[in-house]
């Protein structure tokens, strides 16, 4: 009996050492990943925020009361051309990172959706073009799907993520354009 016991000790030993090892070495390569992960994440948001306010020298990012981020889309001489929304959706399989540019009149100008895990071929559609192209010059406060009253056709198959990316679009501006008037 004292054989097993000292058996079982030796082997939770040797346990607890490997997974403490591996614990080690996860949070050493974290550690290491980190920063280069979070300038990837810097050099794309650059890059998204001039291709949804094209025209745009500098981007000052701000805070609704609310709490939601946008950037204000800047001319050099200082005049303001629009604004760049950064909001969420749930959708069918994953929540959405959206990015939205709108002009001062609150038209969408286009909109970036930067970390998806939908269906492939069906909900990750909502990133392409040809939805994108349906949304585009439409006023915030009008986008709905055709099934909502609306005007948009949904993608096929992918109704639920076409639903959240209109619904998120439409809140954040409405939200947006409420926090400005006050």
């Amino acid at each position: 009996m004292a054989r097993a016991a000292r058996l079982i000790c030796k082997y939770a030993f040797i346990f607890a050492v490997f997974c403490g090892a591996a614990g080690l070495f996860l949070a050493s390569v974290y550690e290491l990943v980190q920063p280069r992960k979070e300038a990837y994440q810097r050099e794309v948001l650059q890059k998204s925020l001039r291709l949804l306010a094209p025209g745009a020298d500098s981007f000052t990012p701000a805070q609704t009361a609310a709490g939601q981020n946008y950037h204000e889309a800047c001319t050099a001489a200082g005049r303001l051309l629009g604004y760049v929304l950064e909001t969420t959706a749930s959708g069918y399989s994953s929540d959405l990172k959206i990015l939205a540019g709108l002009n001062k009149d609150f038209e969408l100008t286009g909109f970036k959706i930067l970390e998806q895990a939908e269906t492939p071929g069906l909900g990750t559609k909502a990133a392409g073009p040809e939805f994108a192209a349906k949304l585009l010059g439409r006023r915030a406060d009008t986008l709905a799907l055709k099934k909502d009253g609306g005007e948009i056709d949904a993608i096929t198959g992918a109704t639920i993520t076409s639903r959240s990316v209109v619904d998120a679009l439409r809140r954040a501006a409405e939200n947006l354009k409420e926090d400005l008037r006050s």
